[in-house]
C-alpha cells in the first residue's frame, strides 16, 4: 500500500504507527489463524531512488495470489474497524510505544550504516533527520 513520500515526516509517522498497529495481527490472523502460510510479514517499504513510502503485507504461500489478495483485503479492513473502534488509552500507549522505538540509541554499527545507506539509497541524504525530527503526536494522527 503506497502511503505517500518519505520526505514528509507527517507520512513517515502515520505509516509507522499504522505499521506498528497492524504487524502482530497481521500474523497472528494470517499466518496463526487463517495459516495461509510459514511466511507472514507486516513491514514498511520503501521505493528505492523515488522516495515512496508505504506498508507491504508479504505471505508465501502455496495458495494462488488471487485468494491470498482477497484475505489479506479482508484482514485490512478487520483492522480498520479495530483501529476506528481502538480506545484513546490504546492508541496513546500505540504512539508512546512508536516514540520510544524511533528516538532508541543506535546499539551496532550495522544499524547506523543500514540508517545511513537507507538516505543514500533514498537519494534524500538527510542523515540527521533521527536527531531533529520531533514526534508530535497532535490530534492529527
Amino acid at each position: 500500500m503506497h502511503i505517500g513520500t518519505r520526505t514528509s515526516s507527517a507520512v513517515r509517522v502515520t505509516g509507522s504507527l499504522l505499521n506498528q498497529i497492524i504487524s502482530e495481527p497481521a500474523f497472528n490472523v494470517l499466518r496463526t489463524k487463517e495459516q495461509l502460510g510459514y511466511v507472514v510479514l507486516c513491514s514498511s517499504w520503501i521505493l528505492s531512488g523515488s522516495g515512496c513510502f508505504g506498508i507491504r503485507i508479504v505471505v508465501q504461500s502455496e495458495r494462488g495470489p488471487a485468494y491470498l489478495e482477497s484475505r489479506v483485503d479482508a484482514f485490512l479492513d478487520g483492522m480498520k474497524t479495530v483501529i476506528e473502534d481502538m480506545k484513546d488509552d490504546e492508541f496513546e500507549e500505540q504512539k508512546n510505544g512508536l516514540e520510544k522505538k524511533l528516538t532508541e540509541k543506535v546499539k551496532t554499527v550495522g544499524e547506523e550504516t543500514n540508517i545511513f545507506w537507507s538516505h543514500i539509497d533514498s537519494g534524500y541524504l538527510d542523515f540527521f533527520r533521527r536527531e531533529y525530527t520531533s514526534f508530535d503526536f497532535s490530534s492529527n494522527y
